[in-house]
């Protein structure tokens, strides 16, 4: 028998069998699942009532809060599509996403009422709605809305499994944000394989930590819904307060990338906290190393896998768990730990040469890494001839460098963009970062190419040193020099005091690269 895939079936499930389970924490407030699949219903007749249709686009700006949680059900189940907001957007980026996702209602917090403000008159949204704020002659108030709409329980949209459900923009990083849409059926499969490998159940409380306006919010709002676990939701990462929630809500799974891993370890009272409730801890965003894994956890008490997305796979492709029968031994399970991992359930992954062709499975080879799954995007939004770069002959080009092993482990070099090429010689950043990052008084670094004359670029590397720390441009040169070809050690070093980071806290390296390729033609000269 044939039944389509939808997300609401997700929440059904959840208020039907765990309608007395906690389901959501939010500062003071608490929900149970039948709480929170009330308000989630109340939310999608609300929107019926205001005559909201299918594919239509309803977008959300707004923290980690209940609301964004209810938004990520309330939306799609009546056919509708999320479209959530950056926080971190600039005014006119926001702008762009609204007018080019034509959103006819924007939920948004009421820390940006001066922002919406400012480019209201220039947008085509219908119905605004503050979330925590005041209304006025403009601005409805989310509960008076959503107090309009009945509890009553909606059947299956009408639309296909394949239409949209969500809809992310890219952080923008050349041009214009991307709309990424993603499928009702891709999200549902997503949420099984994510099942599938880390066994979620009703006991699991997930803290929050990164944003879910975010690539899906790495698919918590659907595979933990699923099992009847506990959302607790966290507005703004400090690590006081992520390890004071820990030991207060008992929290089980946190996902953290590398740069919340940094902030957390060097706080000064971590320690002070009991976190022995922690399973397990995903690192995602950047590519981590085996000593790395060691310290997160000698410090957290848990095991930490590394995972791998993109916005455009909802996200999770890889993911390195190891092989039962195979990494007994505690270096060897460090090690696998650390690379990108293995294809997801439901994922089918390639390492290509810029001919299509797979490359030798020698972890050392570099190709790009391509994907085909139904969790991958359906297209991007407006953009056709973006779609077709992208999806070429039915598998999508990430954009990754990697090399993979005998064992179908995969690694990450770099992206396409950071590899640096000097005197014909493939530099990755990321191989060059790691080795800066295991020195013991480093905390982190970025790796970039900047122009040189004879060698067309070379690497400069931008280095954040642990507290209290001293290091010289030359211990650290020598120091890579004993671990790294020497073509790759970085020619020029700047020692920071923090490096520039996104929303979700991956090192934007363009903002240390672009000043020195203004006058360049192309930002690559080797």
């Amino acid at each position: 028998m044939f039944v389509p895939l939808f997300v609401n079936q997700i929440i059904r499930r959840a208020e039907k069998l765990y309608y007395d389970k906690l389901a959501v924490v939010d500062g003071e407030k608490r929900y149970n699942y039948k709480e929170y699949g009330q308000r989630v219903n109340r939310l999608s007749n609300a929107l019926l009532d205001f005559g909201i249709k299918p594919q239509e686009k309803v977008a959300i700006l707004c923290y980690n809060t209940h609301q964004l949680l209810e938004a990520y059900y309330g939306v799609p189940q009546i056919g509708a599509v999320l479209t959530t907001i950056n926080i971190r957007f600039s005014p006119q980026e926001i702008s762009y996403v609204l007018n080019d996702s034509q959103a006819r209602v924007l939920l948004f917090h009421k820390d940006f009422l001066p922002t919406i403000k400012e480019i209201s008159p220039q947008l085509s949204v219908e119905k605004f709605i503050v979330i925590e704020g005041e209304a006025d002659q403009k601005f409805m108030d989310y509960e008076s809305f959503i107090s309009l709409g009945s509890t009553k329980t909606l059947t299956d949209p009408p639309i296909k499994e394949t239409d949209i459900a969500e809809l992310f923009y890219t952080s923008g990083t050349t041009g214009n944000p991307k709309g990424v849409t993603l499928s009702h059926r891709g999200l549902v499969i997503h949420a099984l394989g994510f099942l599938a490998h880390y066994h979620y159940d009703d006991s699991d409380v997930q803290l929050h930590a990164i944003p879910l306006f975010h690539v899906n919010g790495w698919g918590t709002p659907q595979f933990l819904t699923w099992v009847g676990g506990t959302h607790v939701m966290m507005r703004k990462f400090e690590p006081e307060t992520v390890l004071s929630t820990i030991q207060t809500y008992k929290v089980t799974r946190i996902f953290l990338v590398p740069t919340m891993i940094n902030m957390l370890l060097k706080y000064p009272k971590f320690d002070k906290y009991n976190i022995s409730s922690l399973k397990l801890i995903i690192i995602g965003g950047a590519p981590t190393i085996p000593e790395k894994v060691k310290e997160v956890e000698e410090r957290f008490g848990c095991r930490a896998i590394s995972a791998y997305g993109m916005t455009e796979t909802s996200p999770v492709m890889l993911n390195s768990l190891p092989k039962a029968h195979k990494h007994k031994r505690e270096e060897d399970r460090l090690t696998y730990q650390s690379k990108t991992g293995l294809e997801m359930i439901g994922v089918q992954i390639r390492v290509v040469d810029p001919d299509g062709n797979d490359i030798d499975q020698d972890g050392i080879q570099v190709g790009e890494i391509i994907c085909r799954a139904n969790s991958v995007l359906e297209g991007y939004l407006n953009l056709p001839e973006e779609t077709g770069k992208s999806i070429v002959d039915g598998w999508f080009h990430t954009g990754d460098m990697a090399v993979i092993d005998n064992d179908y482990y995969i690694t990450i070099v770099d992206r396409k963009k950071d590899v640096i090429i000097s005197g014909g010689e493939n530099i990755a950043s990321v191989e060059v970062e790691n080795t800066i990052n295991s020195c013991p008084v480093v905390l982190e670094s970025a790796v970039i190419g900047i122009p040189d004359e004879r060698w067309g670029e070379i690497p400069k590397a931008y280095v954040v040193l642990k507290q209290n720390a001293n290091l010289t441009d030359e211990e650290l040169i020598k120091y890579c020099k004993e671990k790294i070809a020497g073509y790759k050690v970085p020619r020029k070093i700047e020692f920071v005091e923090n490096l520039p980071k996104s929303g979700t806290g991956k090192i934007l390296k363009r903002k240390l690269r672009d000043k020195y390729w203004v006058s360049k033609e192309k930002m690559v000269q080797g």
